[in-house]
């Protein structure tokens, strides 16, 4: 029997998985022309709030808002344990998370989809897919925040399949570590008890059971970050306060100026927008109100965004829609990237695009229910990156990964229509 031969794979298909994502992964790490700090402007901030964890420090306020707390103080610790090779741990734990990943989308795949080998071509597409890891190297979420997301529907899919408290549990301690890298998983939090009950209507005790337990890890989680904050700003914040402001940034004319009105490449326009000068955008009001206190800034900068949606219904109208456009095409924006890096991108990630689309379209087709775990977290990004702030950073770590268990079912789907005979069926009847 040969050594490689597919049924050996698909036998050992998360190995296969985790050391193909490792390897490429950690090539691209090694190879790309960029040092930790290049691809993510966030990356300074990160590294300063760690370096005020080695010295005891946790206030992360900047003068917009404050940052959640859980990577920067990774960092910190990573820094306190390894002061010498700090930036060599970190990476290689953020390419482990990357190369774990690989294996939870494989599990999904296995929990929603029939065909056997979904899996496989899910972790194998993910090691692959340049945009789901290009941040593995960044001294940034993306990658923490991806990896754990993941994690936690994979659990949360469990906890729909059957009743069971420890993959409960599970879930509910990745969201919530999620929450505390990146904030924005908050906007998936009221869906869960709606999709919750849509699978447990006839098991109330189980339904109650189950968001009690996510409630009750969540609130002992958050607790201690909590308790800082209100000490620290007489505010009770569980993980970032910077809602309003990036609802304020969407939705004004930095927003507007940022995805219709943009300046061009190159201009000191656009090198302000990009590096986030906002106030010599719009004049000298924002700095005013960088300068308030914590609480007040954030009620004045939601104050001026409705105002301006108020003011201007015609703008906040033709900016959602040309934001809801490019949340719907692949790429990264042509409007704030040359010519060339749009092309390849676009290029890149249309394949995994049409894929992924026609295979969620089978799907919702077939049997919706499966998937309405993914609509919620699908729609829940979309509000995010709609009516808070829209970047295609935001929008690849935080839903690109799962188009490609669908693109794996198209691909299944088209090898079966073609006649070849190695598909196989899991014996998953998908979640119902």
């Amino acid at each position: 029997m040969l050594i490689f031969s597919f049924s050996n794979i698909l036998r050992y298909k998360y190995e296969v998985i985790f050391f193909s994502c490792l390897i490429i992964h950690g090539l691209f790490a090694l190879l790309f022309p960029a040092s930790g700090y290049d691809l993510c402007g966030d990356s300074y901030t990160y590294i300063q709030n760690a370096d005020k964890v080695t010295h005891g420090n946790f206030d992360f306020e900047e003068p917009s808002f404050i940052r959640s707390p859980f990577y920067s103080i990774l960092i910190g610790i990573i820094k306190i344990l390894t002061p010498a090779y700090w930036e060599f741990v970190l990476i290689t734990f953020q390419l482990l998370i990357s190369a774990t990943t690989g294996i939870y989308l494989a599990k999904i795949s296995g929990k929603i989809f029939p065909y056997q080998n979904t899996g496989l071509i899910t972790g194998l597409l993910f090691a692959v897919y340049i945009p789901t890891f290009y941040y593995v190297h960044s001294y940034s979420t993306e990658i923490l925040y991806q990896g754990l997301f993941v994690a936690g529907l994979y659990f949360f899919i469990e906890s729909i399949n059957k009743y069971d408290l420890i993959s409960v549990l599970k879930w509910a301690f990745c969201f919530t570590i999620c929450y505390l890298t990146r904030s924005q998983i908050g906007l998936f939090f009221p869906f869960i008890p709606f999709i919750l009950w849509f699978y447990y209507k006839n098991q109330k005790k189980q339904l109650i059971s189950i968001l009690i337990v996510f409630s009750f890890v969540f609130a002992i989680l958050t607790f201690p970050w909590g308790i800082f904050n209100l000490k620290k700003h007489n505010s009770y914040i569980t993980s970032s306060n910077g809602g309003s402001y990036h609802f304020f940034v969407s939705n004004s004319d930095i927003g507007f100026m940022d995805a219709s009105n943009t300046p061009p490449i190159g201009s000191t326009d656009m090198e302000n927008l990009q590096k986030m000068r906002f106030g010599k955008l719009i004049g000298p009001v924002y700095d005013s109100v960088l300068a308030l206190p914590t609480l007040e800034k954030q009620k004045v900068f939601l104050k001026m965004s409705l105002d301006w949606i108020k003011e201007n219904p015609a703008k906040f109208i033709k900016l959602k829609m040309f934001n809801a456009f490019r949340f719907l095409i692949p790429g990264v924006s042509w409007k704030h990237y040359p010519f060339k890096t749009w092309l390849f991108s676009f290029f890149i990630s249309l394949p995994v695009y049409l894929l992924f689309y026609f295979g969620l379209y089978k799907c919702l087709k077939t049997n919706y229910k499966n998937h309405l775990w993914f609509l919620g977290w699908w729609l829940s990004n979309a509000t995010f990156l709609l009516l808070f702030l829209f970047t295609q950073r935001y929008r690849t770590y935080g839903v690109e990964a799962l188009f490609l268990p669908y693109c794996a079912y198209s691909l299944s789907l088209l090898a079966k229509r073609l006649g070849y005979r190695g598909i196989g069926v899991s014996g998953s009847n998908g979640l119902l």
